[in-house]
């Protein structure tokens, strides 16, 4: 059970993405359009949980590769450019 936003839903991800560990998202922040449950339905979720009255969703990871050629997992976002910095002009 992941208690938070989006990012640290996102970071929890990151950290069990090779365990298998399936997340529940409960979201403390303002968005939150990646949690599956709300602050005031944390009671009835984790009963759901408890009772296995519950499905497992699975979530697309695309994976990029990073300029060095080693494959780099996205759970939400990435940005393709050139590998030069960029400054404002």
């Amino acid at each position: 059970m992941v208690l938070g936003g989006n990012g640290t839903l996102l970071r929890a991800a990151d950290l069990t993405r090779t365990s298998g560990t399936p997340l529940l998202g409960v979201n403390l922040g303002h968005v939150g359009f990646l949690a599956e449950a709300e602050r005031d339905d944390l009671a009835a979720t984790v009963d759901r949980v408890v009772e296995r009255r519950h499905d497992v969703e699975e979530r697309m990871l695309a994976v990029v590769a990073e300029v060095d050629g080693r494959p780099q997992p996205v759970d939400n976002e990435t940005v393709v450019g050139t590998p030069r910095r960029c400054s404002p002009r």
